[in-house]
């Protein structure tokens, strides 16, 4: 009767450990990364930047060559740039 307990949580962990394995085995297949590689490129290789573009944000594609030399903007320089955007 005391073995009763033992067996099934046997089962339990048993059977999770099957489980992680898996799926840790079915997600890092090389089929998955050549999809998601060749999702994202264009017929002719460069990457596909399709999609929907907006104003939302103050971070330029590009930097501005005002801010070459400054890795992170002050708080102060954020909200001028806030809002001369706006």
């Amino acid at each position: 009767m005391t073995s009763r307990p033992l067996v099934l949580l046997a089962s339990v962990v048993l059977l999770g450990g099957l489980a992680v394995v898996t799926v840790s085995c079915r997600a890092g297949t090389p089929e998955d990364a050549t999809q998601r590689t060749t999702t994202l490129r264009t017929p002719w290789g460069e990457p596909d930047l399709q999609g929907i573009w907006n104003g939302e944000t103050i971070t330029p594609l590009e930097r501005p060559a005002r801010w070459a030399d400054k890795p992170v903007l002050s708080a102060e320089e954020a909200a001028a740039v806030e809002k001369w955007v706006a």
